[in-house]
């Protein structure tokens, strides 16, 4: 059989890239986790937490369908970007909202907050994390739906009915594919091998020997946030029920 290289990571980007972001942004006390994040995104009229944004408690719809409504012609990613945020500031967090809701959106936003304490774009923070790790060419975003490497080195994913093609070496997730390729909450490809060794390197920050993080900061965001009756989360990582 077939033996493919590079797999969509979907929406393990988040943990893979946006967690480790927002992480360093609190240890370089760049964020605060009980302030909203409207502190640090002007344009965001809401103000649920970082924390609850991390922990799916911020009442925000777990998804949206905003692929269908970026307009044909955009072809510039930062534009696409622009088009994101006034989406999102047409969808408030629910009050009524008690539990846990894992939610793209959350996601969506953490991506918005590292680029703006920052100051730099998704792809290079991306490029910067994982080159620290050495895995920048086994795990990596594909800036305007182009593949890094040949198409039949990727797994393919389904015949999706909205691009009316099997996917292969593009991003699955629609929001994603609509923003360009490069996301917070889906996007990033990698290799089986490097995947495991990203995650050895989270147990090495859990037992202090990280280089990217600290012991403190890794067991905070590690360790249970949420209520049992809200979820089973952590910051940003789900809890083993």
């Amino acid at each position: 059989g077939k033996i493919w290289k590079y797999y969509d990571m979907a929406s393990v980007t988040k943990i893979m890239f946006t967690v480790p972001w927002v992480m360093k942004a609190v240890e370089d006390k760049k964020v605060e986790l009980k302030k909203p994040i409207s502190n640090y995104l002007p344009w965001y009229p809401f103000d649920p937490s970082v924390e609850s944004v991390l922990n799916h408690t911020s009442g925000l719809d777990w998804w949206q369908p905003f692929y269908k409504h970026f307009e044909e012609s955009m072809d510039e990613r930062e534009y696409r970007k622009n088009q994101l945020k006034r989406m999102l500031i047409h969808h408030p967090p629910s009050e009524k909202q008690k539990k846990s809701v894992y939610s793209d959106i959350n996601f969506m936003l953490l991506g918005f907050l590292i680029e703006e304490v920052y100051e730099k774009e998704w792809t290079v923070l991306a490029k910067e994390y994982f080159s620290s790790l050495g895995l920048d060419k086994e795990i990596f975003f594909q800036p305007d739906n182009k593949p890094v490497y040949k198409k039949s080195q990727y797994a393919p994913t389904e015949d999706c009915t909205w691009r009316k093609e099997i996917m292969q070496g593009q991003v699955h997730d629609q929001n994603t594919y609509a923003l360009g390729g490069v996301a917070p909450q889906a996007g990033l490809f990698a290799t089986i091998g490097a995947v495991s060794q990203w995650g050895l390197e989270q147990r090495k920050a859990y037992q202090g020997k990280s280089k990217w993080i600290s012991q403190n900061t890794m067991r905070k965001f590690a360790a249970r946030a949420t209520t049992t009756e809200e979820g089973d989360w952590g910051l940003g990582f789900m809890i083993p029920t």
